[in-house]
């Protein structure tokens, strides 16, 4: 594999190699490699027809689906880059993404339509059918893209309260596959789980590295994404050996698997996306015959950029860079520091970005050129302060600005922070991130509201969820008269009170449980939302309850009353206290009613011939 080649070269290769062996699988659906490069180029084709080619940005907003890889290898095949929008974002993010890139073009589904601004945008609706594109030709759309044109452009969180728009290229992506695959030994029969989000660029290893190894990609819907306990049912049933999650994710996943028994046919487990905790290391080095890797890279340098063998680590450390990637550690000054000092981390190498989308002056300052021992290298600005240890590996000690991980996602503070001073009658705000217990980050608001007509916390939650995604919703709201204040004048963050998850900062009226299963629902909401009481009315988003900490009710729900209700369930039907209560009252019916059966047929069998006939 060389640089200069385009992603679509490298599936379209695998294809001839490899026509008839399974590429992706998603629910009851089986592709092969040829069914799925067939799909694509009947789509890339009507693309082309609609103006897609080389740098030009077509949106992709599809739910968890075969179409969504389809549509994604289209656009490539095209020569267009794709752009993630992620149904689940509120419809203001969507429609500036949308604006800010350029996007003429979605590929999206007909219940999503409504998602997407109502004029300047032409969404292409797909479907298992393939609908007026089926007619195209299946073969392999003639090449118009060049390796230094743009693959996707993937929205990160910024500090001016703006998403950005991060360009990569093809030859970015071909060098970051060419240098994983090199750090980790992937098998030929691997197959890969997808889990991870299409708007997180980790999605990149679990979709078009294996596509572009022969490897099959088993795709886990919103559901499975969710709901631990399937994933598991999902894992075993296709025999998926090879998983990428977050810390926090495999944390969950883990809750609800504490013998590891889903882990019998895994051989390989990347952590990466934040931190990874040493206990949990610890516990999963437990699991025998599978290599453990601790991955790290910023969206600029292309998904990952180091990789540390942690199978036998003693402790956890970020690694080294993947083959073709450098780094340097070095001072404020852009000075190299010596081993074992503190420094900024600097990555360099053919995995570093175009740059930000229409964003020339953040550009130069992220993305810095230095006179090398080579001549001039250029080198993203992590913003990451590390040390390398005595055996070379480096060791992450923290961020030198407000950039934080939750659940995964890389958020600028600044970017909450500048949502809710847009808010008409808020004076100031200051957005901190709390990890009370190891993996559970909670984001909180502390703000000054105007005299006259200051907003409620309901008020500016609806506000905020209007605007950023539910990950950067805070979950907890402290309204302030004066900042405390640093020697120097600054607002002293450390100095802020601990918010108080008191049900008074809510507005909200309080309705008492009264059934055994309310008061232990409540009790359940409260011990994991940390709130000093909740009722049975309250709803779960608005009391700051988000998807990881859904499945953590689940979870004790499960172990308290060994039935299991669903993601969807919980998030759509019982997000009050009330209402969950009373979908855990018929699965327990449901489950005694069951029980009642099998007794019986059981005693049925027992009778005998003549005893049976009697009771006719």
């Amino acid at each position: 594999m060389t640089y200069q080649t385009c992603l679509f070269d490298l599936f379209e290769q695998r294809v001839e190699q490899t026509p008839d062996r399974v590429a992706l699988v998603f629910q009851d659906e089986l592709l092969t490699y040829k069914e799925l490069n067939n799909r694509s180029n009947r789509l890339a084709y009507k693309l082309q027809e609609m103006g897609v080619g080389p740098d030009v940005p077509v949106g992709l907003m599809l739910e968890r689906s075969v179409e969504m890889i389809v549509g994604l290898l289209a656009i490539l095949k095209a020569g267009g880059a794709y752009v993630p929008l992620d149904p689940e974002y509120p419809r203001d993010r969507i429609a500036y993404m949308i604006e800010d890139s350029g996007i003429a073009l979605v590929l999206t589904q007909a219940h999503l339509v409504e998602n997407l601004p109502e004029n300047g945008v032409d969404p292409v609706l797909l479907s298992k059918s393939e609908g007026d594109y089926l007619s195209y030709s299946n073969s392999n759309p003639s090449r118009t893209a060049q390796s230094d044109n743009l693959a996707y452009i993937i929205y990160t969180s910024g500090s001016t309260g703006k998403p950005k728009g991060v360009m990569l290229e093809h030859r970015n992506v071909a060098s970051f596959l060419n240098g994983t695959k090199q750090s980790i030994s992937f098998k030929e029969d691997s197959s890969i789980l997808c889990i991870t989000t299409i708007s997180f660029d980790i999605f990149v290893l679990e979709t078009l590295l294996p596509l572009t190894e022969g490897y099959r990609v088993v795709l886990a819907s919103r559901e499975e994404q969710m709901d631990m306990l399937a994933l598991q049912v999902l894992i075993q049933k296709h025999q998926v050996n090879t998983l990428q999650m977050t810390p926090s994710r495999m944390q969950l996943f883990l809750a609800e698997d504490p013998d590891l028994q889903s882990l019998s046919h895994v051989r390989t487990i990347m952590l990466g996306g934040e931190a990874l905790p040493l206990r949990l290391l610890k516990k999963l080095q437990t699991v025998s015959g599978v290599k453990l890797f601790n991955m790290y890279g910023p969206t600029e340098t292309t998904v990952w950029s180091l990789v540390s063998d942690v199978t036998n680590a003693e402790k956890v450390t970020i690694g080294t860079p993947i083959n073709g990637t450098f780094v340097y550690v070095m001072d404020e000054q852009g000075v190299p520091v010596p081993q074992g000092e503190e420094g900024e981390l600097y990555i360099g190498g053919p995995g570093v970005a175009r740059g930000y989308f229409q964003r020339p002056e953040l550009t130069a300052e992220r993305f810095i050129v230095r006179t090398g021992t080579e001549g001039e290298e250029r080198l993203y600005r992590t913003g990451d302060l590390v040390k390398v240890n005595e055996d070379g590996r480096i060791e992450y000690l923290g961020r030198n600005d407000f950039q934080v991980k939750v659940r995964g996602f890389r958020i600028e503070l600044g970017e909450i922070e500048a949502t809710l001073e847009s808010h008409p009658n808020i004076v100031q705000a200051v957005v901190v991130v709390r990890e009370e217990q190891i993996g559970n980050a909670r984001i909180s608001a502390y703000y000054v509201p105007a005299q006259l007509n200051p907003p409620s916390v309901r008020e500016l939650k609806a506000y905020v969820q209007s605007r950023l995604p539910d990950y950067m919703t805070p979950s907890s709201w402290v309204e302030m008269e004066q900042w405390p204040l640093t020697p120097n004048g600054k607002i002293d963050r450390r100095a802020l009170p601990n918010p108080s998850m008191s049900r008074l900062s809510l507005e909200l009226p309080y309705v008492e449980p009264k059934t055994e299963i309310e008061i232990e629902i409540a009790a359940i909401w409260a011990d994991i939302l940390e709130y000093d009481r909740v009722g049975i009315e309250d709803n779960f988003i608005e009391l700051g309850g988000n998807s990881i900490l859904t499945t953590q009710v689940l979870t004790r729900i499960d172990q308290t009353y060994k039935v299991r209700v669903s993601f969807q369930d919980m998030l759509i039907r019982g997000n009050t206290v009330k209402v969950l209560a009373s979908i855990v009252e018929e699965l327990l019916l449901l489950q005694a009613g069951d029980e009642e059966l099998a007794l019986l047929l059981a005693e049925l069998e027992g009778l005998s011939d003549e005893e049976a006939e009697a009771l006719k």
